[in-house]
């Protein structure tokens, strides 16, 4: 068995409330909205083979978790 260790810091903390973009069909073309979310649960798993540290955020108690990605990463703002 291998041993790692890392130091990351989360830019969220549990129970903070954010803006969750979404994309809506609207008469066959994409739109997007935004609705309010809570952080209910915070994962962090560390890729042993190069070293990556990805958070993955639970939103609402739904029991998935998903990464987070800005509007302009998923070329949304201009």
């Amino acid at each position: 068995m291998q041993v790692s260790a890392f130091s990351a810091k989360c830019p969220y903390e549990i129970g903070d409330k954010i803006q969750v973009i979404k994309e809506v069909n609207a008469g066959g073309r994409k739109q997007y909205m935004t609705e309010p979310a809570t952080i209910t649960d915070i994962a962090c798993t560390h890729y042993l083979k190069n070293g990556e540290v990805l958070f993955t955020y639970e939103l609402d108690g739904s029991g998935t978790y998903i990464p987070f990605v800005t509007a302009q990463e998923a070329g949304l703002s201009r």
